[in-house]
Parts: C-alpha cells; sequence; structure tokens
C-alpha cells in the first residue's frame, strides 16, 4: 500500500511539473508583443563587449524585422554547461528562435542538434561541431588568420620571437584563426611559440608571466578579449614593449590602436555579420521576403591608417 502511494506522489509531481513547464511555455509566448518574433541571443562571455559591434548588427535587424532581442551572458567566461542551461531555459520560456556564440563548439553540438529539431538555431562567431546546426554567415577565420600571418612575413620576421596566445581553443572559429595564421608564418624564419592562457580570471597577470618568459618581440591574440588584456597590461608596464597584433575588435580595441598599445589588427563587418544572423533566422521562420547578400568582407588594419572611410566602417559602424 505505501508503495503505490508512493507512486502515486511521484505521478502526481510529474504531472504537475509538465503542466507547469506548458504554462509557462504559453504564458511567455502570450506575453510576446503582437507580432513580433523573439530571439535569444547566447554569449560565450560575460559581458557584452565583445559581441558588442555584433550586436548594434542584430538590433538593427530586429528594429527593421519586427523582431524581439533578448542577449544574454554567462557568469564564468566560456561556461559550455551554463550556456546549455540557458538553451533549455530559453526554449522553455517560448522563445522563437536561439542564435549562439558556443563556448565550446563540441560540447554544445549535441544539444543544438536537439533544440534544432524544435526551433530555429543559428551559430554567430563561434560554430558548433554539427552541419546540422548552420552557421548565420560563412566563417572567414581561416582566412583573416593567413592574412594577419602574411603582414607579420611582409613586415619582417626573421630572427624574431613571436608568442601566440592561446585562448577559447574549444571554439572552432579560434582555431581556424591560429591555423591560418601559422600556415603563413610557419618557415618564415622566426621563432614561433604558443602559450595557452586563460586557466584563471586575471588573464594580465597569466600575459605578463609568459611575456616575462619568452621575451618576445611579437604577441598575436587570436581574439579582442586577449588582446585587450595584453594591451592593458603593456599600459601599465607590466612588461617590456612586444608589437601587438590582433584579430576582431572592440571598442576599447580602437582606443588601443589610437594610443599606439597595438600595431594592427583584422576586422571583419561585425554589424553586417551581426544583421545577417537575424535575417537568417527570420527567413527560417518565413517572417521576410528580402534577399540580403550573405558575404561578410574584412581587413587588416593599422593604426596609421585605422581613419580611412573604409576601415572607420568596419571599426565605428553606425545603425543606418
Amino acid at each position: 500500500m505505501k508503495r503505490n502511494s508512493n507512486v502515486l506522489i511521484i505521478l502526481a509531481l510529474a504531472f504537475c511539473t509538465a503542466f507547469l513547464a506548458l504554462f509557462l511555455r504559453m504564458d511567455s509566448k502570450e506575453n510576446k508583443p503582437k507580432g513580433y518574433v523573439k530571439i535569444s541571443v547566447i554569449s560565450r562571455d560575460t559581458t557584452g563587449d565583445t559581441m558588442e559591434t555584433l550586436r548594434q548588427g542584430m538590433e538593427q535587424a530586429a528594429s527593421d524585422m519586427r523582431a524581439e532581442i533578448s542577449f544574454i551572458t554567462l557568469s564564468k567566461r566560456n561556461d559550455a554547461q551554463e550556456q546549455i542551461r540557458l538553451i533549455q531555459r530559453e526554449v522553455l520560456n517560448g522563445t522563437d528562435a536561439i542564435l549562439l556564440s558556443a563556448a565550446d563548439s563540441e560540447e554544445l553540438s549535441y544539444i543544438a542538434e536537439e533544440v534544432s529539431k524544435e526551433i530555429p538555431i543559428y551559430t554567430v562567431e563561434s560554430p558548433v561541431a554539427s552541419d546540422k546546426v548552420p552557421q548565420s554567415a560563412e566563417s572567414k577565420d581561416w582566412s583573416m588568420g593567413r592574412l594577419l600571418g602574411e603582414n607579420l612575413i611582409y613586415r619582417g620576421v626573421f630572427g624574431k620571437k613571436i608568442l601566440i596566445l592561446e585562448s577559447s581553443m574549444r571554439c572552432h572559429n579560434i582555431v581556424e584563426r591560429e591555423k591560418g595564421l601559422l600556415d603563413a608564418i610557419t618557415g618564415g624564419r622566426g621563432e614561433i611559440i604558443t602559450a595557452a592562457i586563460g586557466k584563471t580570471e586575471d588573464f594580465k597577470a597569466e600575459l605578463t608571466e609568459v611575456v616575462q618568459i619568452y621575451e618576445p618581440d611579437i604577441v598575436v591574440a587570436l581574439e579582442p578579449y586577449t588582446l585587450n588584456a595584453a594591451a592593458e597590461a603593456l599600459q601599465e608596464k607590466k612588461y617590456g614593449s612586444p608589437k601587438l597584433y590582433g584579430i576582431c575588435t572592440t571598442s576599447k580595441t580602437s582606443q588601443y590602436m589610437e594610443e599606439g598599445l597595438i600595431e594592427g589588427i583584422v576586422v571583419q563587418n561585425d554589424f553586417n555579420a551581426g544583421y545577417l544572423s537575424v535575417y537568417q533566422v527570420m527567413k527560417a521562420l518565413k517572417k521576410t521576403d528580402a534577399t540580403i547578400d550573405g558575404e561578410i568582407e574584412f581587413a587588416l588594419i593599422h593604426s596609421y591608417n585605422m581613419y580611412s572611410s573604409q576601415n572607420q566602417r568596419l571599426l565605428f559602424p553606425f545603425v543606418r
């Protein structure tokens, strides 16, 4: 008799949980602005700084196409498990689509595939390891790394130490950037050193340690978070004065270039990439008939040419 009572209690709890989940999902849909599509954007960072230009493009597209953007950051950078929980929460809360910057391309692939069976999910900036979950725009990461490497060769690396800062290496886009960079500089008669950083929350302390150990002439960061930390450490004179290069940008990166702390960066048109990501979602949901070119341009920018009209458009996009 006692066993039967326990079974009944468990069944009752399961029913209540399922009913509550259904109620929350229905309620969240009813509370959306009428006619608007709700899109959840899940970052792999703790702030919106590293995706600020992407976000501007997303918000402009949302305004043009009647979508509502919910931008979600993490409590700990590149925490794949937190992203999984957030994806589950957003689906439960009735989001119409998800744009994901994957903290771990392998670990996020399963949940992304499962979600894709219910609602559109696209990756932006950092993909997942699945051909069932599309990227919102064609990846140019290898080409960006290659372009930066070719520029280093052009400027001369003979007899120089090149330190590559490896961070977020579980993100396939970062790995591709490094591959492109190495393809260009390997054999250039410079000494290539790679150092993994990001083991602690104190990036600047880690950077200072590896730079003091290797004493490089050139430091290359594969993402803006690391590049900005390196520039800040250099600004605080925590180590010598190697030339800093990197891939992708934030407003801080541009500021550090102005101040001469960063020598050069490869930048893609993140505003257009953000706009395109929302367009892809709306197209998948059959909410737009527009046709938009999916090509995302990128360029190498130095401090001396950052204010050319073309480069300003990449560094300082504005909402049009």
